[in-house]
């Protein structure tokens, strides 16, 4: 996997942004995968799949070439803090301690750390300090956004996507102003339900190229629920937690 400290947009100058570009970002394993297969269903009529998806909805991390080649209004992935190009951005955040777990499995399905790592030690040492991406840790990601919004900027959770993925999916659309085809709505809802992405992780699992060195053993797209850190986090652990963590999830209501 590629280290990304010192990516910027700066440093990308064959990209041209525009005003009307619609930047989905997301901290990693915030369900911005999940957003991207809901949007890539409806633009397509549900041909979205790992191996195109980042056709359809660019990530300006990885693949920037791509930005120019699509029309207005253009979806762009991005893990950015906050970053005043990005003008209309639609920002998916999930509890920071259901991100660790997911960033801790996802670190040992693509073997960027040793099988060993426990979690506690994942978290303390890794999650907490940002090591594996290093675009800043979990919490400052949370604030940099909701310190500096951009005129246009939506905000929702994952666990919002879980309870109401329709209504999600068309308020995207209409903050993209795009029509709203509501059977269309449903069968990219339909088209993008985990167990539907767990099938196509299963079937391209040798044609998509970052899973073909993976650990087959731990799947990409998991159970996709909300909560599932308390399965992990001892109290002495989530205590260490909250101090670090403790302000970005009171500020997305997930603590008192």
């Amino acid at each position: 996997m590629r280290n990304l400290e010192g990516d910027s947009i700066e440093n990308q100058q064959e990209i041209i942004l525009s005003s009307e570009d619609i930047f989905l970002v997301s901290y990693p394993k915030s369900g911005n995968t999940w957003m991207r297969f809901l949007i890539g269903n409806y633009l397509t009529g549900n041909q979205c799949d790992f191996c195109n998806s980042h056709l359809i909805i660019p990530d300006i991390h990885y693949n920037p070439e791509r930005i120019s080649q699509l029309r207005t209004p253009r979806f762009i992935k991005s893990h950015h803090p906050f970053n005043p190009s990005f003008k209309r951005v639609i920002y998916t955040a999930r509890d920071g301690r259901d991100v660790a777990v997911s960033y801790y499995f996802y670190a040992l399905k693509f073997k960027l750390i040793d099988k060993e790592t426990s979690f506690e030690q994942f978290v303390l040492e890794i999650f907490d300090q940002s090591k594996i991406d290093n675009f800043t840790p979990w919490s400052n990601h949370i604030h940099t956004w909701l310190d500096n919004p951009p005129q246009k900027f939506k905000l929702f959770t994952y666990e919002e996507m879980l309870g109401d993925t329709a209504r999600i999916l068309r308020e995207v659309l209409e903050f993209a102003g795009m029509e709203i085809d509501e059977e269309k709505v449903i069968q990219a809802v339909e088209a993008s339900k985990f167990e539907q992405m767990r099938k196509a992780e299963v079937l391209q699992n040798e044609q998509f190229e970052p899973f073909k060195n993976s650990d087959p053993s731990i799947q990409f797209v998991r159970n996709g629920k909300a909560g599932d850190w308390r399965n992990f986090f001892t109290q002495e652990l989530l205590a260490e937690f909250l101090k670090t963590h403790g302000s970005a999830l009171a500020r997305l209501n997930y603590i008192n």
